[in-house]
């Protein structure tokens, strides 16, 4: 029989062993709580420090426009500066941000911030995002749409080539830098389904869609590989820049439209409309912009003739329509035919390339459906093009001319690539140290 001292003693070590477990409980609780609060907090001031490093970087692209680095430190690569008079965040935080311009090549500058805020709890959450910048021209890849690219067909592909090397030619002038890109983020952005690309692929954020029959390869992709990641980018952006019609002085307003050959001379045409059929023929000869403020149509057999050493500008804001031979660059170099479209909303313009036709040009159509349709022996193009969207379909070949990348060029500054870096990989350790190393 236990005394009643020995029961008492049992009873106040059990309380203890209670207590204990119930202080051991409240305190991972009030661990857990604490650690789910830095949790929602850190996800806070995460993207807050998207917002913070987007300061630093309008700060870089005012310097790098204006050329001024006033209060920035100059290095080998480049300009370094931080920006400490940050407004304060939630609760006093203080924010503020490491900025590195590279200017190693004044064309191409790039940029990287590394934005900091800090918790009143000593914690500390940081971001980085990287934007390169370029001053190329228009024409920078092969097809880019700003909504989506489709490729239908068995006999569809895509390559590029050199027109300063010549006229395409698939064994001596055939490269693997046919680009087709989208800045679109929808799943279906780049749907090549059963086409061939020989070259890269960018999208805004998708993978693009490849059939059984489908490639994205290159000349450096292992044997056996249908879709080489290394030429699969989802971090594509451009610019689409309006085009107007250009001032022109005392242009001809009328072209003959009777069977026959006439000869377009005048340094400048302005019509609103121009359609075509059967044996009608219009011969380029010089520099020439037309202007044509509605629909142009060139079908059974009528077309428009670039003659050797002259070169057609032309501005259309309706619907374009060429069919077979419509179109003919006897100098096969693109930039020779410039399509530029004044249209203004999207869906608002069609152009069509259909036939067997064969044709060198340039098209700049950011609001409008480029449809490239080949049949029977099939149909190419030589150039670039730049729509709302684009198709090709039935046996259609497209060679983007790499000489077209420096066309269309301005003073401005685009944006080539803007992104977060995620990875750890990816992140650079000290911002400010790249003035001496680069990128």
């Amino acid at each position: 029989m236990k005394h009643l001292s020995e029961k008492k003693g049992s009873a106040l070590i059990a309380s203890l062993l209670i207590a204990i477990l119930v202080g051991s409980i409240a305190g991972l609780y009030l661990e857990s709580a604490r650690q789910e609060y830095k949790m929602a907090h850190r996800a806070r001031m995460n993207m807050e420090a998207i917002n913070v490093a987007e300061i630093g970087a309008e700060d870089a692209l005012f310097a790098i426009t204006n050329d001024d680095w006033t209060g920035w430190t100059s290095g080998a690569a480049g300009y370094t500066k931080t920006i400490t008079n940050m407004p304060y965040g939630w609760r006093g935080e203080p924010r503020w941000v490491d900025v590195f311009v590279e200017t190693a090549d004044p064309q191409a500058p790039k940029i990287v911030v590394d934005a900091r805020i800090q918790h009143r709890m000593g914690f500390e959450v940081s971001n980085q995002i990287r934007i390169d910048l370029s001053k190329g021209g228009l024409f920078a890849n092969g097809l880019t749409a700003r909504d989506s690219v489709r490729m239908n067909g068995n006999q569809v592909g895509v390559d590029s080539y050199n027109s300063n090397d010549g006229a395409y030619n698939a064994a001596s002038n055939r490269n693997d830098n046919g680009s087709v890109a989208s800045v679109s983020v929808a799943v279906d952005a780049v749907n090549l389904q059963n086409a061939d690309v020989w070259g890269y692929v960018a999208t805004g954020g998708s993978s693009p869609l490849v059939g059984n029959n489908g490639s994205v390869r290159g000349a450096d992709t292992p044997g056996g590989v249908k879709v080489d990641p290394n030429r699969v980018t989802g971090d594509f952006y451009a610019e689409f820049p309006s085009v107007s019609n250009p001032p022109l002085s005392a242009p001809v307003t009328s072209v003959p439209s009777g069977n026959g050959t006439h000869f377009l001379a005048a340094p400048a045409y302005e019509l609103s409309s121009l359609a075509a059929s059967g044996n009608v023929y219009y011969q380029i000869s010089g520099d020439v912009t037309m202007v044509v403020n509605g629909d142009m149509d060139l079908s059974g057999g009528a077309s428009i003739t670039i003659l050797p050493g002259s070169s057609l500008s032309l501005y259309i804001s309706g619907d374009l329509d060429v069919t077979g031979t419509g179109f003919v660059n006897t100098n096969v170099i693109p930039s020779d035919l410039i399509v530029y479209s004044t249209a203004p909303d999207d869906g608002s313009q069609t152009i069509k390339v259909s036939g067997n036709g064969v044709i060198a040009a340039a098209v700049y159509a950011p609001y409008a459906a480029v449809e490239m349709k080949g049949s029977g022996s099939g149909g190419a193009m030589y150039g670039a093009v730049i729509a709302n969207s684009i198709l090709m379909s039935g046996n259609f070949e497209f060679h983007f001319d790499e000489a077209l990348k420096d066309l269309g060029g301005s003073e401005d500054f685009s944006m080539d690539q803007w992104r977060i870096l995620y990875a750890q990989s990816d992140r650079y350790s000290d911002v400010l140290g790249l003035a001496s190393t680069g990128l």
